[in-house]
């Protein structure tokens, strides 16, 4: 079920002991305020663009959540309600389009169930990828992290800043969709490969992020044979041996 560019939707209740909804997705409904979930059955929810408080009562099939927003702050009050989901969640998806350096301003919960975190992100090409380092810390105990960067031009230079220092002991797999080879890129590469003490897999994808619409057109065989020769590069100047895989 799909609800989408409600103007007069303030509070939606989805409860029932026999529902059989497994797929819900509440989309720019601009007014809304609460959502409670109450269905069994109930797999996948997506939340598009509003700033909802969301309480999880009754959900123990819910394996996916997707959370989207312009800017964090749109985002945030669901990620709030997640920490106090009482069940193990098999992927959380953050979809943020637009964001700044004051993303560390940000105080988010422990999301200490997820297992599988998806961040798609578009960061301004002169902006550290580690910028995105708090959403990571937040899921301390995932096994996977998939990233889809995607990449705007502009000419805000960023500010110097302090990142976490952390470990993901959990973390075994990495996927980054929209590797380039700029400096920025490799930070992060460099900087994932330092937090998972456990990897056994980085995988690479110079390719674009089909979700994201990006000024650097990773569709242009120039492009993307320089990509790919600079994610290679990555195998011996970090000893990643087997563990890179080039997609």
């Amino acid at each position: 079920m799909s609800i989408e560019n409600s103007s007069e939707l303030v509070c939606l209740e989805v409860a029932g002991r026999y529902l059989h909804l497994k797929y819900l997705a509440v989309v720019r409904c601009i007014r809304l305020k609460s959502v409670c979930l109450s269905a069994p059955n109930l797999s996948t929810f997506n939340c598009v663009g509003a700033k909802v408080s969301i309480a999880f009562l009754n959900v123990p099939k819910l394996a996916q959540v997707c959370i989207c927003g312009t800017y964090l702050s749109a985002i945030g009050p669901a990620i709030s309600c997640l920490a106090e989901y009482a069940s193990p969640l098999e992927t959380l998806v953050l979809d943020v389009r637009r964001t700044d350096n004051n993303i560390q301003l940000h105080k988010f919960p422990v999301l200490a169930r997820v297992k599988r975190l998806k961040l798609i992100v578009a960061a301004r090409e002169n902006q550290s990828r580690l910028v995105f380092s708090p959403l990571i810390v937040a899921c301390p105990n995932i096994y996977k992290l998939e990233l889809e960067i995607g990449r705007w031009a502009s000419t805000i230079a960023s500010r110097a800043q302090a990142f976490p220092e952390f470990t993901l002991e959990c973390l075994k797999v990495v996927e980054f969709v929209g590797f380039a080879g700029h400096t920025n890129d490799v930070e992060l590469v460099s900087y994932l490969i330092k937090i998972a003490v456990n990897l056994e897999k980085m995988i690479i994808v110079p390719h674009g992020p089909s979700s994201i619409t990006s000024w650097w057109n990773h569709g242009d065989e120039n492009n993307l044979r320089i990509a790919r020769a600079l994610a290679k590069q990555l195998q011996d100047r970090f000893s990643l041996g087997d563990k890179l895989v080039l997609a």
